[in-house]
């Protein structure tokens, strides 16, 4: 299988993949439709790429778990399983940076000029690069919004100052809002909001929630056979981070390996 340590990492379908000029995407065979992995699994994955994080910062990780581990003779692992592989270009994140926009939804809408105060709030609970509302004018100083990924709305009371609404905080936002110029606001005017923020968070992060894991995920993750003890002993004993962080994800990549063979 074509990339297939990262296609079983990211393990998503690859029917269903965004198109490759998405943000660090890389080739998903389309008959891979991902694996029902047991427990333990999913709990390191949780810890590896975020527990709901989104196609934006999961490509971020997967980016960074690769390069990692091609950096190391450990990379024979990877190329064992399928040697064909298509991510180890240069490509650069250095030059990512926030975008935000507004996009006229009706006639009502266009034409009028937005600007955008503040960046949208990040959660390494929960990492996503990407978010989205559904802003309305619900009447002649009121605005709607509606977060696309979770549902959350926001209604807010705006003041219209020299032709220039004040602040529009977005549903689930503290510190991004837009504002809009126009006066009066235009009747039931709508616009979709997107934003991609500039990937950050670094894989040193994960060592100390990989070491809370707990014996019982360990135990079933590594054991004395081959390649698993050589796996255990980079990520217990070694005092460089990339070579212990390659230990525990080639463990998992074969664990996975495991189950779509089962």
């Amino acid at each position: 299988m074509i990339n297939h340590g990262r296609t079983l990492l990211l393990n998503k379908p690859g029917a269903f993949r965004p198109a490759p000029t998405f943000f660090l995407e890389e080739y998903v065979p389309e008959s891979f439709s991902g694996l029902n992995l047991p427990g333990y699994l999913i709990t390191i994955r949780n810890v590896l790429m975020g527990d709901g994080s989104d196609d934006a910062f999961e490509n971020f990780r997967l980016w960074q778990f690769m390069k990692l581990i091609h950096a190391t003779e450990f990379e024979a692992y990877l190329t064992a399983l399928d040697p064909r592989i298509t991510y180890l270009t240069d490509r650069s994140i250095v030059e990512t940076k926030n975008t935000y926009t507004a996009s006229p939804s009706n006639v009502q809408a266009q034409a009028v000029p937005i600007f955008f105060v503040g960046d949208p709030s990040y959660s390494s609970a929960i990492p996503r690069l990407e978010k989205a509302w559904e802003v309305t004018v619900t009447s002649a100083l009121e605005v709607k919004s509606v977060n696309l990924k979770d549902g959350a709305v926001r209604e807010v009371v705006v003041d219209i100052v020299e032709g220039l609404t004040s602040p529009i905080t977005l549903a689930g936002e503290k510190d991004f809002s837009m504002r809009i110029q126009a006066d009066p606001l235009p009747a039931d005017a709508k616009w979709l909001v997107q934003t991609f923020s500039a990937p950050h968070g670094d894989v040193l992060e994960l060592l100390d929630p990989l070491s809370r894991l707990g014996s019982a995920v360990l135990f079933n993750l590594f054991d004395s056979s081959e390649p698993y003890k050589s796996f255990r002993d980079l990520w217990e004993k070694h005092f460089q981070v990339h070579y212990r962080l390659a230990g525990i994800i080639l463990a998992w990549i074969y664990r996975a390996e495991e189950v779509r063979r089962a």
